[in-house]
């Protein structure tokens, strides 16, 4: 049963793609009092920071903590300046290249995409552009630290000292769930999330 319901994430998630950014949604920067979730986890995704030079290629990871063997399935939108490239797959411009990390190592399937187009009315504004990154495991297998990398190449024209925000961005069908779908769970961990940033040396 635990299998099937997990294949039903993961369909659940990859039917997103089929309509890109195009739902409503709302940026990460609003945040409410959540309680507690009933299970004790306090999941806080993270986005970590980093600094180059322009034109460098640089780091970014998504990473948990406060859910180690405690949530199952994933789905968030990263959002960043559409003057930074992130690095495509060699095999599917459409794909950003990531490192699996130690938190989803068990799970059954982690997929990810690039939305350069099509993207909501806020983000097109911006000029954000998104990453999409999912996982789905069989049971809570989802551990505490990295859960992806992704690369970002710094544009060679970027002046010392400029910040890129690298944030996450809520949409409709997102999610952050354990195998019980505690709804205090997901809302916790999108309530705490923390954004990242690529600093220009």
């Amino acid at each position: 049963m635990r299998k099937k319901l997990s294949l039903i994430a993961v369909a659940s998630v990859l039917a997103l793609f089929a309509t890109g950014c195009g739902a409503d949604g709302n940026g990460s920067e609003e945040s409410k009092a959540i309680k507690l979730p009933k299970s004790g986890a306090t999941p806080v995704l993270s986005l970590s920071n980093a600094e180059g030079s322009p034109g460098e290629t640089v780091e970014i990871t998504l990473s948990v903590k406060g859910a180690d063997n405690k949530w199952c399935s994933s789905g968030v939108h990263i959002i960043y300046d559409e003057n930074l490239v992130c690095v495509p797959s060699e095999a599917d411009p459409e794909t950003p290249s990531y490192k699996k990390g130690p938190a989803v190592e068990e799970m059954m399937a982690c997929i990810a995409k690039l939305w350069t187009d099509k993207l909501l009315p806020e983000l097109e504004k911006d000029n954000k552009h998104s990453v999409f990154f999912c996982s789905a495991g069989d049971g809570d297998c989802g551990k505490d630290g990295d859960i992806a990398t992704f690369e970002f190449v710094i544009p060679a024209d970027a002046q010392s000292g400029k910040v890129y925000d690298i944030e996450f961005f809520y949409r409709e069908g997102d999610m952050f769930a354990n195998s019980a779908s505690e709804q205090d769970f997901q809302d916790y961990a999108f309530s705490n999330w923390q954004n990242g940033s690529i600093k220009v040396k």
